[in-house]
């Protein structure tokens, strides 16, 4: 592929110093090409694997090839119908691909997410298209997924984050909400509520013992307030 002047390098340059160009070279290499720790390249091992190929990918995932050439279409990474001389030259980032390959591997579809975070239906699909519970697969219009699928670690985050919400006791019953009900009597949204929450713009605390999204009671003095003309949910004083 790099002709002659790999040649020289590689074999014919060890008595003549051959300067910047050989560092240069193993450089432009190991960012298009897929090596694996320990390879040698140009006289000296390759340390961090920075690329993958379909081979590399599903040798480190323990997938078989012509499987993970099928994953990596399905996630939009390798054109539909490549062959396998075309697939095999493509390359993809160590970190990104990774993650992608693992977060698709172990999904959860949107019909099990409502149980998963302890949400509706109507409340999974408004987070959703909000972009606060975002798929594996973006998709780029209405429909253009068939099977809408989301990482388990992105859900598992917005479980965490709830679980840092203050537990509160019997004395505030009267004075909280669930999000459900908050949305009902205050005219929010869902989306724009957990977000809020989420985000610390106002005050919320979870039930005690549980991290999913039923858990969640915002302040029912805050959400008064937000309902003052000229203020909305979001914007704590």
């Amino acid at each position: 592929m790099y002709g002659a002047l790999y040649d020289w390098l590689d074999r014919r340059s060890q008595l003549i110093a051959p300067g910047p160009v050989r560092d240069i070279l193993r450089e432009h290499i190991l960012n298009h090409d897929a090596y694996a720790p320990g390879e040698r390249l140009l006289g000296e091992p390759v340390g961090k694997r920075r690329l993958h190929s379909v081979i590399s990918l599903a040798m480190t995932l323990k997938v078989n090839r012509r499987r993970m050439s099928r994953l990596l279409q399905k996630l939009g990474l390798v054109p539909e119908g490549a062959t396998d001389g075309e697939s095999g030259r493509l390359v993809f980032p160590v970190e990104e691909v990774e993650q992608l390959i693992k977060d698709y591997e172990t999904a959860i579809p949107l019909a099990q997410v409502p149980d998963y975070i302890g949400g509706t239906q109507s409340q999974t699909l408004a987070l959703y298209r909000a972009g606060v519970l975002p798929p594996v697969i973006p998709a780029d219009a209405p429909g253009a997924v068939r099977r809408v699928i989301f990482a388990r670690r992105v859900l598992d985050d917005l479980l965490s984050r709830i679980g840092e919400l203050s537990p509160f006791d019997d004395t505030q019953r009267e004075k909280v909400l669930s999000i459900g009900e908050a949305c009902q009597r205050h005219g929010g949204r869902t989306e724009d509520l957990t977000q809020a929450v989420l985000a610390g713009k106002i005050e919320a605390f979870r039930l005690p013992g549980d991290t999913r999204l039923h858990a969640v009671q915002v302040s029912v003095s805050e959400l008064a307030a937000a309902g003052q003309p000229g203020r909305h949910v979001g914007n704590r004083p």
